[in-house]
């Protein structure tokens, strides 16, 4: 398997969404953070450069939100924490065919 690169928010135009689930081993189809639903390119546009985290060149949203989870020391797995807090996944089963990203509203 060919390995591609992750645009960082500047390279962001074509944000591959298919690509960062695969990258990320996971069939995360949004996020849930403080009171709404929301897409991983807008999370690591808008939400994550707000953290106090270093953002390594090629990560996935998923890497990046496991290294800050280490370093606020709970375990994501275990989602006993608010998303007030920290964005919780949402696999497309948990998603109605309403839903949109309230940053960008685009459709998952």
């Amino acid at each position: 398997m060919a390995k591609t690169a992750i645009p960082m928010p500047d390279q962001d135009k074509d944000f591959d969404f298919t690509n960062e689930r695969q990258m990320a081993h996971l069939d995360v189809a949004a996020y849930f953070y403080k009171s709404g639903t929301i897409c991983a390119r807008c999370l690591r546009d808008r939400i994550i450069p707000a953290w106090p985290i270093r953002r390594p060149g090629g990560a996935t949203t998923e890497n990046i939100l496991d290294e800050y989870a280490k370093t606020l020391g709970f375990d994501r797995d275990r989602p006993a924490f608010s998303s007030y807090k920290f964005p919780h996944r949402m696999t497309y089963s948990e998603l109605m065919d309403s839903d949109r990203c309230y940053v960008c509203r685009r459709k998952f």
